[in-house]
């Protein structure tokens, strides 16, 4: 698999498993908090490694479309949920403009009708204002008495006395109300001019405020837009992808078949060699009178010279072909180009291409404790041996590779005991 593959697989395989992982801290402080992340973190890499292993034994081609297939199958929820969360905001900032529209019209309401308080009021308090200043050229004029003692020399009987004081007690009452009166409308005048302010600055908050629902809402509208027709594009590239990943299959389970088939070929031809070894070595052993015993752990050594195990021995669920076979060997991480050693000395049985195995270098390391033992390195990329060689532990028997039924560059190490996988674990 090349780099920009195995990434897109990668982060969709992150999006399918995370999904499913993460959820809200039950932890009461940070310190469990970060130990549940922690937790789940370490679950989802497990995960991720078990998927990424299985893809490692698939070709080429199938793992290509199953990607396809996945990324667009988990692109579908996610631009509907943004479809639904676009037409979310186009409603909501339609309902707000609404709100701001209805605001509005009430603030320019209130605006009017304080508009027109004000010019009523001016006129009211012009009005007053010439009645004060007729009254004032009224005594100026001497239409009205100023004081009590012009009253009483004026007078000419005690009558007209009592008519002219009550005519300039009406008037100093009437240019004190008045007075009175323009002041106070002065004031409500003033308060109206603060509130007309007030109202007119609401106004122009609710018009920016609207201008930015508008644009808010045509965004959300065009946003909507965009992902029904990236929806629609989803749909169309699911069904055809569907079709392809289909047809892949079907050819990967053929070739599945016809794989099992020369592998089976492989073991019977790996066994009649061995055989012949066993058979030689139980003589031996019969006239030694000394039984076999098993391999010990620590016989062989690590082929890699970091060694980073990716994928167990034992059996896996195939995420694509659903079903159920032998990973015959461990999986180490061994970057394109990583030097692969002798993990015993041995007869090089071959250096060739073998099915699904990709460039293979069988290690033959004799009869050990009775038991007739065998080393394969295999998705190399080259050969630094041929065929009928001697290795000792240690030597360079190729360069890893991604050769045969491989995704990435890895190393698969399988160990034989007369003629039979088993985990090479336990003799490491």
């Amino acid at each position: 698999m090349n780099r920009r593959r195995r990434a897109a697989l990668l982060a969709i395989l992150a999006l399918l498993v995370t999904g499913a992982l993460t959820g809200p801290a039950q932890a009461d402080d940070l310190g469990n908090q970060r130990a549940q992340a922690e937790k789940q973190q370490a679950a989802t890499d497990q995960r991720l490694a078990d998927l990424r292993t299985a893809l490692d034994e698939t070709g080429a081609a199938l793992a290509d479309a199953y990607v396809a297939l996945q990324g667009i199958q988990a692109r579908i929820p996610q631009a509907q949920q943004e479809l639904a969360n676009a037409k979310a905001v186009f409603a909501a900032a339609q309902q707000k403009a609404a709100q701001i529209q209805d605001q509005l019209q009430a603030a320019r309401v209130q605006e009017a009708q304080l508009a027109k308080d004000i010019a009523d009021g001016d006129a009211k308090a012009q009005r007053t204002r010439d009645s004060v200043a007729e009254l004032a050229r009224q005594a100026y004029r001497g239409d009205v008495g100023l004081s009590s003692l012009t009253i009483v020399l004026d007078s000419h009987s005690a009558g007209d006395f009592v008519d002219q004081y009550a005519a300039l007690t009406t008037a100093l009452r009437t240019q004190t109300r008045a007075l009175d009166d323009l002041q106070q409308l002065g004031a409500m005048n003033r308060n109206r001019q603060s509130r007309l302010a007030a109202v007119r600055a609401q106004i122009a908050a609710l018009k920016s405020e609207a201008d930015q629902k508008v644009v808010e809402a045509t965004a959300a509208q065009a946003d909507a837009a965009a992902r029904e027709a990236e929806i629609q594009t989803l749909l169309v590239q699911q069904q055809q992808q569907t079709a392809i990943f289909e047809q892949q299959k079907a050819g990967e389970l053929a070739q599945e078949t016809a794989l099992e088939a020369e592998r089976a070929a492989l073991e019977a031809t790996i066994k009649d060699i061995i055989q012949q070894q066993v058979a030689a070595e139980a003589a031996a052993r019969k006239a030694s009178g000394k039984p076999s015993q098993p391999v010990g752990r620590g016989f062989l050594a690590y082929p890699t010279a970091v060694p980073f195990i990716t994928s167990s021995y034992g059996m896996r669920f195939h995420p694509i072909l659903h079903i159920w076979r032998l990973h015959a060997g461990t999986d180490f991480r061994a970057y394109c180009g990583t030097a692969i050693m002798a993990a015993a000395s041995g007869t090089v049985q071959w250096a060739k291409a073998v099915p699904g195995y990709g460039n293979q270098v069988m290690l033959n390391h004799g009869v050990v404790n009775g038991n007739v033992l065998w080393t394969s390195y295999n998705h190399l990329s080259r050969f630094s041996v041929g065929s009928g060689q001697f290795v000792h532990k240690g030597d360079i028997v190729g360069y890893s590779g991604s050769t045969g039924d491989s995704t990435a560059c890895h190393l698969h190490f399988e160990v034989y005991v007369n003629g039979s996988t088993v985990d090479p674990m336990s003799m490491l």
